[in-house]
């Protein structure tokens, strides 16, 4: 499910950023809020991240956006003489209405736009999930007295859009990510900084589309996967929007999918169908305890150093997830302060500029060596801990 979302991100940040490797400097450049005019009948506004020798640019608009920018698709560029302040909602939601084929409506909530093609009630589900426990519950588990961590409130309306069928989600993904689903049910884009999913619960509880009893279809154990889909996209965007990650820095798979799966396992006892973050994943430990008898030696290094495994599909992509998510279980819960400083770390690399021929290299090795310099050297002796601790989980 989460393999095809992250493939797509990967062509993205791939052929967006091969216009600009050639002449980047080495560091972002810091510009003041800006308008940006991409041809003489439009501009945007927003903040240049990142500006290339040959004028091109990477491009933060004012809606959370990210765009890629080369020379020739810029017309002029000027400075706003004031700060622009991010987009309000009611021009989101006007600028998401053109956007979206027509028959979207919005729901809003304090910080998070719903576009949505089905019934308002499964909105107001999402929303009501997105804000009334996701938002709240990662804000309380980070600022726990184990991470003092504070998450930063949005900078811009958080957006999820709702298609009312796998149909028109299709050709959606295929417009935005030029490719076809699969089996995804949902995905966080890391440019438009938005989730987009179709209606999970189509067809189910008494097939009245309009009318539809949410607490009966939440009740109901084929709804373990839309929950979990949900959550874990949702979480995501959390990560990306504060502050706890970067959008297009080296932040690696196996961090950013662990988390996402420490926080996604359902409680379909709860009223909305999840209670908080940390319960065991019984599908991911069930993996992870058939692939720990015939581990790899070295499968830790592997899994920190590159995407590689996460991005294989089948089986080995399985084993990887799993061991994202055994490993981030572990971390948290005997590791809590270097943890702690291990993310704070890495939210605060820059975006990923590619400078050096030997990038691919040169980032495996860091990778290595800032996961060394706050969890020790010995990377077995680690191993041989983390594994006992799986065995304790039930």
């Amino acid at each position: 499910m989460h393999l095809r979302l992250f493939l797509a991100l990967t062509l993205i940040c791939a052929l967006t950023f091969a216009g600009l490797s050639q002449a980047l400097y080495p560091g972002e450049v810091q510009a003041d809020r800006i308008r940006l005019i991409a041809s003489p009948e439009s501009e945007v506004t927003g903040e240049i991240l990142v500006e290339a020798q040959d004028g091109g640019v990477l491009f933060l608009r004012n809606d959370g956006q990210l765009m890629i920018l080369q020379p020739s698709e810029i017309a002029d560029k000027a400075k706003e003489d004031d700060t622009p302040p991010p987009i309000s909602e009611k021009e989101l939601s006007r600028q998401l209405l053109e956007e979206l084929p027509e028959g979207f409506k919005i729901h809003s909530t304090d910080h998070y736009l719903v576009a949505y093609e089905t019934e308002r009630a499964y909105a107001k589900w999402i929303g009501n999930l997105y804000e009334g426990k996701l938002k709240k519950s990662f804000k309380r588990f980070w600022k726990n007295r184990k991470f003092r961590i504070k998450a930063q409130e949005p900078d811009f309306p958080l957006v999820a859009i709702i298609f009312a069928n796998k149909v028109s989600f299709t050709a959606w993904m295929q417009r935005e990510l030029g490719q076809p689903p699969g089996d995804t049910l949902a995905y966080y884009n890391i440019m438009t900084n938005r989730v987009a999913m179709y209606d999970l619960a189509a067809g189910r509880g008494n097939g009245v589309s309009q009318n539809r009893d949410f607490d009966a279809i939440l009740r109901d154990p084929r709804s373990i996967p839309m929950v979990t889909t949900i959550i874990h996209e949702g979480t995501h965007q959390l990560m990306f929007n504060t502050g706890l990650q970067t959008r297009l820095a080296d932040t690696p798979y196996w961090l950013n999918e662990g988390i996402a799966m420490f926080f996604e396992t359902p409680d379909l006892m709860k009223k909305q169908g999840w209670r908080g973050p940390g319960k065991t994943n019984h599908e991911r430990l069930g993996r992870m305890l058939q692939f720990a008898k015939k581990r790899p030696t070295n499968s830790l290094q592997t899994l920190i150093e590159t995407d590689k495994r996460l991005q294989a599909g089948g089986l080995e992509s399985a084993n990887a997830y799993a061991e994202s998510w055994a490993m981030i279980h572990f971390l948290i819960n005997r590791k809590p302060e270097r943890f702690t400083e291990y993310l704070k770390h890495l939210s605060e690399k820059k975006r990923d500029v590619v400078v050096d021929p030997n990038f691919i290299n040169t980032r495996a090795k860091k990778r290595i060596s800032d996961f060394k310099k706050f969890f020790g050297e010995d990377l077995s002796k680690l191993d041989a801990e983390f594994l006992d601790y799986v065995k304790t989980l039930k």
